[in-house]
């Protein structure tokens, strides 16, 4: 996965751990990050068609879904909002809308 922008500095931030901030671009007035968050999918047997398709109607159809490892979900978001921080909370929320048992783990 490409960024144009490197913009994290290794710390933990007020987003926790499991967040890995990759970079943002920018479309005319919009700003784009590109970020990945990880998840361990507890108790749930959702196979990939499942989680693919809960998390689009939860408001992700901006990110690439990877599922190469049961119980393990991952996602590379290019969302628009305001601030990184946004983009990712809002990512985080609909994320947990989708699949209420996932939890965010180490990158």
């Amino acid at each position: 996965m490409h960024s144009l922008c490197s913009v994290g500095s290794g710390r933990r931030g007020a987003l926790g751990r499991g967040v890995a901030l990759v970079g943002f671009r920018m479309q005319g007035a919009v700003m784009k990050h590109d970020f990945d968050l990880r998840f361990r999918l507890e108790g749930s047997a959702l196979g990939g068609d499942d989680i693919a398709g809960r998390l689009a109607a939860a408001g992700c159809e901006d990110c690439v879904v990877g599922i190469g490892v049961p119980g393990r979900l991952g996602l590379h978001f290019t969302r628009e909002a305001d601030s990184m921080e946004a983009a990712v909370e809002s990512a985080l929320a609909d994320v947990r809308h989708a699949a209420p048992s996932a939890r965010l783990i180490e990158v």
